[in-house]
């Protein structure tokens, strides 16, 4: 069991894992502190929802994926490991789009511009928009 932790924390992975959800917790406090929403509470949240249920997620599928080996699951060719290199996606995914928002609150978004694009007047109804027949 030691040799599957060992190599379960000597996956660069989980250093990835490890170091997008420091950023996103420093970001993140940052971001709250600059709008005034800071509560001790999100602190508690983040850490139950981004390193117990992303990280631990990730380490139950790991193991599936550690002690079954290559085993199909259902499909030819379809085995744990390419299950646990999916939710390795969608979690780096989360944790980016997450890091991309806390970023935009803090107004450092690269092409974030604080003032938002001028709007056009809205000229009569959409049954009015739908039913003109000039110039279609």
């Amino acid at each position: 069991m030691g040799q599957f932790f060992q190599a379960f924390w000597n996956d660069g992975k989980v250093d990835v894992l490890v170091i997008l959800i420091f950023v996103d917790f420093v970001l993140g406090v940052l971001a709250a502190l600059k709008t005034k929403t800071f509560r001790l509470s999100y602190v508690a949240d983040f850490l139950r929802k981004d390193v117990v249920f992303k990280i631990g997620g990730y380490l139950v599928l790991y193991a599936a994926s550690y002690f079954a080996g290559q085993a199909d699951i259902v499909i030819d060719g379809l085995d744990m490991g390419v299950v646990a290199g999916a939710a390795y996606v969608v979690i780096v995914a989360a944790m980016v789009g997450s890091i991309l928002n806390s970023l935009a609150e803090l107004g450092l978004r690269p092409g974030n511009d604080p003032t938002p694009p001028p709007t056009a007047p809205v000229q009569g109804t959409v049954v009015k928009m739908l039913t003109a027949d000039e110039g279609v």
